[in-house]
């Protein structure tokens, strides 16, 4: 049996080399268990076929081989938090696998805390026997993100009933809150409002501009880039901005505090031999640069604090517009006490990590929205906002003139595809083909 599948392949690997890297996922984990439809991230994952797929699951397989081989006790309890109904437990045994297998490298060693240490998860050791204890923690995105998606999600559905209900073929729609961050009857008022909106907007229009108290909403028409779009279905793009919950940094912060808070509480003592670490990963939404100025301010206000570092860890999914790829983008900062951390390291072991696949730098990803203007670039910077983008192009296939139809199949960004819809013969439905692409641009395992 072959576990790799027809799955898309864009790493340097070949499928037979990825080939028992899948089949230790699905011997671990049950293969009958990961090819159910459920909600469980893994198994989201597991039964897309995607490029992204293919990446999240290599990077999880690769570590999930190592710790393995370093503690098959402690990964088969792993997997029984990861197979939960537990998010904050499941998400967190993914993270712990993923990051033991990240530290594991041939520089040092690494293995899980032995028992139930509440301080530290794992302990790395260098060849004379200097010892890092580890302090493992896993943030994902806030409530207040959650809460965003969900009601831009809603707005999207909202938007296709309009476009179908008034007849509206392909547009662009972008909505900023302007006020800041939003309430519940801040979206309710969107929902309501926005059919009056498109009252009296013609096809071609380029330009609506409306404010509804709260929200600006900018409509403008969809540009054939690629083909025009067919008149059975209605092309949109959608993008909805918002700016951070004022809480949202400190709520990240007050995390950061109690993490150190918590190492120190149960791992007292630090000495030339042994030192403590935090290993921190953050979501999407944080500004990993504020994470770091925290942990540089912890160091100067805690000096005497039994904490040597703090490394802070963020994967994401970024695009490089100027040569159409994406990848996992996995952002690092390390923020050590130099003093007490050189007298460990006196050796000067590269602390290094294990990636398969993907870019690892200290730069954050930035989202920005990019605009063709007369064959221009034009790019806008969103910084500290929530960014929802999604969108469906349906492009009507083009006959040469010998009676061939061509289409375009494309993923044209992150949640924003193009689909090729064809019509052979006037009186007969259409029929649509679309690509094999993540569905949006979201790490959902790693």
């Amino acid at each position: 049996m072959t576990y790799f599948g027809n799955r898309q392949n864009q790493t340097s690997v070949s499928d037979e080399e990825l080939e028992p890297i899948f089949a230790s996922i699905a011997d671990s984990f049950n293969l009958k268990w990961l090819k159910t439809a459920g909600a469980n991230p893994l198994q989201l994952v597991w039964n897309r076929r995607d490029a992204l797929s293919t990446n999240e699951l290599f990077n999880f397989g690769d570590a999930l081989q190592r710790v393995k081989a370093i503690d098959a006790k402690w990964v088969k309890d792993q997997i029984k938090h990861i197979k939960s109904d537990h998010p904050n437990n499941r998400n967190g045994a993914l993270f712990e696998i993923n990051a033991v297998g990240l530290l594991a490298t041939s520089e040092y060693s690494v293995e899980p805390a032995k028992g139930n240490n509440p301080g530290f998860d794992a302990i790395l050791k260098l060849d004379n026997k200097k010892t890092m204890r580890i302090s493992l923690k896993n943030y994902g995105d806030s409530v207040h993100f959650q809460t965003f998606n969900a009601n831009c999600k809603k707005v999207e559905e909202k938007l296709k009933d309009v476009m179908k209900a008034k007849g509206i073929q392909a547009v662009n729609v972008l909505i900023e809150a302007v006020k800041g961050s939003t309430e519940r009857s801040h979206w309710s008022d969107l929902l309501l409002h926005l059919p009056k909106v498109f009252d009296g907007y013609q096809q071609g229009e380029k330009k609506v501009f409306a404010i509804m108290d709260f929200w600006a909403v900018i409509i403008t028409p969809l540009a054939d880039d690629y083909q025009e779009c067919h008149s059975v279905f209605n092309s949109y793009t959608l993008i909805i901005v918002e700016g951070h919950n004022k809480n949202e940094s400190k709520n990240l912060l007050d995390k950061l505090d109690q993490a150190a808070a918590n190492l120190v509480k149960h791992s007292k003592v630090e000495s030339e031999d042994v030192i403590n670490i935090v290993f921190v990963h953050l979501p999407e939404s944080a500004s990993i640069i504020e994470c770091k100025e925290w942990a540089e301010t912890y160091f100067s206000n805690f000096p005497e604090k039994p904490i040597t570092g703090v490394i802070l860890y963020q994967p994401v999914i970024a695009t490089d517009p100027d040569r159409d790829i994406n990848f996992i983008h996995h952002s690092v900062q390390f923020v050590f006490v130099d003093e007490k951390f050189s007298k460990w390291n006196h050796e000067g072991k590269d602390f290094t990590f294990t990636l398969p696949v993907g870019i690892a730098n200290s730069s954050p990803s930035e989202n920005t929205i990019i605009v063709e203007n007369d064959g221009e670039q034009e790019k806008y910077p969103y910084k500290n906002k929530y960014f929802f983008q999604r969108g469906n192009l349906y492009l009507e296939g083009k006959k040469d003139a010998e009676g061939n139809i061509t289409g375009n199949i494309k993923r044209i960004a992150s949640g924003v595809f193009a689909h090729s819809v064809f019509q052979p013969f006037p009186n007969e439905p259409a029929f649509m083909i679309s690509g094999r692409f993540a569905p949006v641009d979201k790490l959902l395992i790693l």
